[in-house]
């Protein structure tokens, strides 16, 4: 996110009506509601939903520190968001915890999955 928003920047700041729009999710208050900046990349005991968790928590504290800048300089042309998705049908899980266990769940909870979630591809075939 970082660097393709710094690399487009200027053009953003130019525009009459800027956006910045970062995709996060509500799995950042499942577990931890801060980073732990002592070990941001897991390395005393990488747990994969932490992980992503902290990823989503990182996504709005980015949005959140780039609306402050652009606030300080007096940009007012530029909104800056994060935005959860909703629940969507992604191979997410796929690397999490017990393959048996995920194959499973999967063959149990994916004929209702697909009743309550949204397609990826959905806005993409239109």
């Amino acid at each position: 996110h970082f660097l393709l928003t710094k690399l487009l920047m200027d053009k953003i700041k130019t525009s009459n009506e800027g956006r910045i729009i970062n995709v996060s999710s509500m799995a950042h208050t499942m577990k931890t509601n801060s980073l732990n900046f002592e070990d941001l990349m897991l390395k005393n005991g990488y747990d994969p939903w932490l992980a992503y968790m902290q990823s989503k928590l990182a996504n709005i504290y980015f949005t959140r520190e780039l609306a402050k800048r652009l606030e300080n300089e007096q940009v007012t042309n530029v909104k800056v968001v994060s935005l959860h998705p909703g629940v969507i049908r992604t191979e997410l899980a796929r690397n999490f915890g017990n393959k048996c266990l995920m194959y499973s769940l999967t063959c149990l909870c994916l004929p209702w999955a697909y009743m309550f979630t949204l397609s990826p591809w959905r806005g993409a075939q239109n």
